[in-house]
C-alpha cells in the first residue's frame, strides 16, 4: 500500500507563535507601509499567507505594491530573528516533535509541511524550536499567495501515490483541506467543536494508530 502523505501547518500546529508572530507581521508591514488599515482577524483576508494578506493590505490601502514585497519579507525575518534572539525559541505543540519524527520513521508515511508564512522564517521558527527538517519539503509564502497552491506544491515534493491529509490549526487550513480534497485534522483550540478529527495537542497515547489506523 502507498504510503500516506502526512502535511503540516506551521504557527499554532507545530508551533506556539501565533500571538507574536500577528504582532510581528504587523510591526514588519507597518514599518514600510506607514499606518495603514490592517484587520486584526486574519480570517477576513481572501488568502490567508503573507504574501496574500500583504497584496490585500496594499489593495485595500491603494498602495502601489512596487518592490515592496521583499523589503517587508526582509524586515519581518529581521523583527523574527531580534524577537527569538531576546526572548528563545518558539515551544512547540506539546508532543508535536515527538509525532513528526515518528510518522518520518515509518514506512507508512512520507511527512510535508506547508504554511502560509515565508519560508526562511517558517524555518528559523522551527529549527530552533527542535525540529529536524532534514529531508523534509517545506513550501511556504514563497512559492505562492494562495494557501491551496502552497499546499500543492509541498504535495508536488511527496514521491507517494497515497492519500493525503493535512493537520492544521485555523478555519482556513480547513477550507483550503475541503478545496483540494484532502483529509483534514483539527489542531488547537481554535477549531474545537469544528471539525473531527480534531485533537488538542499532540499527547494522546497512541495517536498515529487513533488517527490513521
Amino acid at each position: 500500500m502507498a504510503a500516506t502523505c502526512v502535511i503540516f501547518d506551521v504557527d499554532g500546529t507545530l508551533l506556539q507563535s501565533s500571538l507574536f508572530e500577528d504582532y510581528l507581521y504587523i510591526a514588519a508591514v507597518r514599518s514600510l507601509l506607514g499606518d495603514v488599515l490592517i484587520r486584526r482577524n486574519w480570517g477576513e483576508y481572501d488568502h490567508v499567507t503573507d504574501l496574500g494578506i500583504l497584496r490585500e493590505i496594499c489593495a485595500e490601502n491603494r498602495v502601489p505594491p512596487g518592490d515592496c514585497e521583499d523589503h517587508i519579507r526582509s524586515r519581518f525575518g529581521a523583527l523574527m530573528s531580534d524577537h527569538l534572539n531576546r526572548f528563545g525559541p518558539c515551544a512547540p505543540i506539546p508532543g508535536a516533535i515527538q509525532f513528526l519524527n515518528e510518522l518520518r520513521a515509518s514506512p507508512d508515511f512520507q511527512i510535508g509541511i506547508a504554511t502560509g508564512g515565508w519560508g526562511h522564517i517558517a524555518r528559523m521558527k522551527l529549527s530552533g524550536a527542535g525540529y529536524d527538517l532534514t529531508g523534509i519539503p517545506v513550501a511556504s509564502s514563497d512559492n505562492g499567495f494562495e494557501r491551496i497552491r502552497v499546499m500543492e506544491r509541498c504535495r508536488a515534493q511527496l514521491s507517494s501515490t497515497g492519500g493525503t491529509v493535512y493537520v492544521g490549526d485555523a478555519e482556513w487550513d480547513q477550507r483550503a483541506s475541503e478545496q483540494l480534497h484532502w483529509r483534514f485534522i483539527g489542531v488547537g483550540s481554535r477549531l474545537h467543536g469544528r471539525c473531527s478529527p480534531w485533537i488538542p495537542d499532540f499527547l494522546e497515547p497512541g495517536l498515529i494508530q487513533s488517527l490513521f489506523g
